[in-house]
């Protein structure tokens, strides 16, 4: 009996780790969610909105596997076709690894677009001397602008 209980637990152990191989390999399309599938195709086409709704399924794990690393790449597509939303999702996550500086830079273009959440984001930063030197002043002129 006991020879079989230990097969049973070195079978499924196995499965878990296979499994655990195969979510962990660039080939994991089988967690993406048919929409997300779609937005990515349109986001490889360059869609600017469907790269940052694919970066948010990413982000949020929600439709794809939560990686933030995944996330980044298809939100800083975006980016850099001056989409505030993901210059601010950028910013924040670059905020949450403790690169103030570097979220700095993206909240600011966030901003400078007019889009509030950077705006707050950067009083923030300026507020507790993250990444710029501390200026409470300036943080107050930011929140209240945001």
């Amino acid at each position: 009996m006991l020879k079989l209980k230990t097969a049973k637990t070195i079978l499924v152990l196995s499965l878990f780790i296979s499994l655990q191989l195969y979510a962990d390999s660039a080939s994991a399309d089988w967690f993406l969610s048919s929409d997300t599938r779609a937005l990515i195709a349109k986001a490889e086409a360059g869609d600017i909105e469907a790269q940052l709704r694919v970066g948010g399924a990413y982000d949020s794990g929600k439709g794809a596997p939560r990686d933030k690393a995944t996330a980044m790449k298809w939100y800083r597509m975006a980016a850099e076709a001056s989409n505030a939303e993901a210059q601010n999702s950028m910013g924040s996550i670059l905020q949450e690894e403790k690169k103030y500086a570097e979220a700095m830079s993206w909240y600011e273009k966030a901003a400078a677009q007019g889009h509030a959440q950077a705006t707050n984001n950067q009083a923030y930063l300026y507020d507790l001397g993250l990444g710029v030197p501390q200026d409470r002043k300036k943080g107050f002129d930011l929140y209240s602008r945001a």
